[in-house]
């Protein structure tokens, strides 16, 4: 276990020299790219806090002291050496201008109702003022120095109890006029398949596919990409297209997801996680991906790695079991993980489901996972989005209340 001042060599010919804790980097580092760049700054569970950052003009040295030099070309074995070494780094502190921004929410869940409780009574949810921490957010980005090109929903607008009241349909209406004047891209969530069937939000406002897109995935599936900036594309996925959610219970498509979710899950309510672990994400208000829109998704990641761009994924649900809690993951994340993983262009996969957020960065192959604290069980008082600010080596996304700032350093083999 890597612990306490040290240096790792990875077998990309990247090194961090600095503090580790339990494996983690977490403290003051500095981190050499094999093309020469640096970065030097402080660190919290690999996340990087820009402080410094070079390809720049500006000089200075470093002295970096450690009594414990955790040192390898694998990547897996670690030897302890003292070292005492002055570096020299080339700094820019000169202000970049980000080449465009967006901004980020979830799980809104409006419904006219008083505040309740989630199913375990653990956290509570504020129904009616969620919708004015949306006005919120449209607010704040209407205000930044680089206004979003468009807003990523990441799933469940509205909450299921509108359905019960019979108000599913003035609900929308209500979040959809107040996201009228931004370009929004709406990811499905559970709380979409408890208040309409699939084939109306086909038809609907909440089926964001830009005009004029190939239904390359199937008539049926909801999902799509787009790119709003020369080398940068983003995919919204269909984290229901397996799924009770959303499907006549006579329908072929219902019969297959039941089946997979029974060999599983024996429970009488199917929204009662079976075990614990990993199988508890075999529930009904989850879902997963069919093997057609994995064939889709590997096509386009196929086709970005050709023309190397970066990559975020937008989905409800997550799908790296560190970045959430396993009651949220999709059914069949790992087949969705070694898609991403073959290819270089996935630089992000955003997420919502997990009200409590996520985050986790996947060393392996640099893709940074994260999932977004929900605005329905935030208090009125506070607040739950963001806004990215993209560069050509990183995102930088800027939070709000319940939501942490983080930066997003991209690969090295998606770094221009």
């Amino acid at each position: 276990m890597k612990h306490g001042q040290g240096t790792l060599y990875y077998p990309d010919g990247s090194k961090f020299e600095g503090t580790w804790v339990k494996d983690v980097r977490e403290g003051h580092g500095v981190y050499a790219y094999p093309n020469g760049d640096m970065y030097e700054g402080e660190w919290l569970n690999h996340m990087r806090y820009p402080r410094m950052l070079t390809h720049a003009h500006t000089l200075f040295t470093l002295t970096v002291k450690s009594h414990d030099h955790f040192s390898s070309c694998c990547g897996n074995k670690f030897v302890k050496t003292p070292i005492v070494r002055r570096q020299t780094v080339m700094v820019d502190a000169r202000p970049q201008q980000p080449l465009f921004a967006f901004g980020v929410i979830a799980d809104i869940q409006y419904a006219d109702i008083d505040d309740g409780y989630n199913f375990q009574r653990t956290n509570r949810r504020y129904y009616r003022s969620s919708i004015e921490l949306l006005r919120n957010a449209l607010d704040s980005w209407s205000k930044a120095a680089v206004r979003p090109g468009f807003i990523l929903q990441l799933g469940d607008l509205i909450d299921g109890h509108n359905k019960l009241l019979a108000a599913s349909d003035r609900a929308v209406d209500a979040v959809l006029k107040e996201l009228c004047s931004v370009d929004a891209h709406h990811v499905w969530g559970n709380h979409e398949f408890y208040n309409f069937s699939r084939d109306w939000l086909l038809r609907s406002k909440l089926n964001s596919t830009p005009q004029g897109s190939q239904k390359e995935v199937g008539s049926n599936v909801y999902a799509y990409h787009f790119s709003p900036y020369p080398g940068f594309t983003f995919i919204v996925l269909d984290a229901y297209d397996v799924a009770l959610l959303g499907r006549e219970e006579s329908s072929p498509g219902y019969r297959e997801a039941l089946t997979l979710l029974r060999r599983f899950n024996k429970n009488d309510n199917l929204n009662c996680p079976p075990g614990v672990g990993l199988l508890q994400r075999f529930v009904m208000f989850n879902g997963g991906f069919s093997k057609k829109q994995l064939s889709w998704l590997d096509s386009v990641l196929t086709s970005t790695d050709e023309r190397h761009e970066k990559v975020t994924i937008a989905c409800h649900l997550p799908v790296h079991p560190n970045s959430t809690d396993p009651l949220c993951l999709l059914w069949n994340f790992d087949e969705v993980l070694a898609v991403i993983r073959s290819h270089s262009s996935v630089v992000c996969f955003m997420a919502g489901h997990d009200h409590d957020g996520g985050y986790y960065f996947d060393e392996d192959t640099g893709i940074h996972h994260v999932t977004f604290e929900g605005v329905i069980e935030t208090p009125p008082d506070s607040n739950a989005f963001a806004i990215v600010s993209v560069y050509e080596d990183r995102m930088e996304l800027k939070g709000s209340g319940r939501v942490a700032d983080r930066v997003f350093f991209f690969p090295q083999s998606c770094r221009s």
